[in-house]
């Protein structure tokens, strides 16, 4: 178990930490080539959400690259296979890079596997990327991370942590829930892309 967290800026690891960010969005706002996109895509595919998200990468001037996240998950929340997930994106997106990730319940390793993808598959320079984030509440959870354990925080904690840059997005004030759309595809056909709506539909 690690050890509980009372303030950010209480330890040298987290004043480090804190120092590290600002010291890669300084230096790497210049060459940043690569936009990336973590999700799961079971809505099914990519819904308007994500395609804003993605519009928004490639009207920045950067190359999107999309994560596809809960790679090893078959279930009643996951029911697409990635390589479903990856066909239904690239039929919006034709060509778009795309990988995909293993979930684990350690968020050490989990982090280590989502550096690792990238450098061997997209750039082994960090600072060339940025990960778009959009954070909803729904994303607030429990973790430990680097022995120390976060309370009620989102998983980007860790971008913030490492000194990964991201580009955060205003939520919007269209909620979309993927679970909603799966449930009832017809009336929430309207956040779907019509390529995948006759995907799903042809299934």
């Amino acid at each position: 178990m690690g050890k509980q967290r009372k303030d950010s800026t209480t330890t040298t690891q987290n004043k480090s930490d804190s120092q590290n960010t600002e010291l890669c969005r300084s230096r790497s706002n210049n060459k940043i080539k690569y936009g990336l996109l973590l999700g799961r895509f079971q809505s099914p595919g990519p819904h308007s959400g994500h395609q804003h998200i993605i519009n928004k990468i490639i009207s920045d001037g950067l190359e999107p690259i999309i994560i596809v996240g809960s790679a090893d998950k078959h279930d009643e929340r996951n029911p697409y296979h990635p390589l479903e997930r990856i066909h239904m994106i690239r039929l919006v997106y034709p060509g778009i890079k795309c990988l995909a990730l293993n979930d684990s319940l350690d968020w050490d390793k989990w982090y280590n596997s989502l550096l690792k993808a990238i450098q061997l598959t997209v750039t082994d320079d960090l600072s060339e990327t940025t990960i778009y984030l959009h954070e909803k509440l729904e994303d607030l959870t429990n973790f430990t991370f680097r022995g120390i354990d976060y309370t009620n925080e989102s998983y980007c904690k860790l971008y913030e942590l490492t000194g990964m840059h991201t580009t955060i997005l205003p939520i919007s004030d269209i909620q979309i829930r993927a679970q909603s759309i799966r449930n009832d595809i017809e009336s929430n056909k309207q956040f779907l892309h019509p390529l995948v709506y006759d995907y799903i539909r042809g299934r």
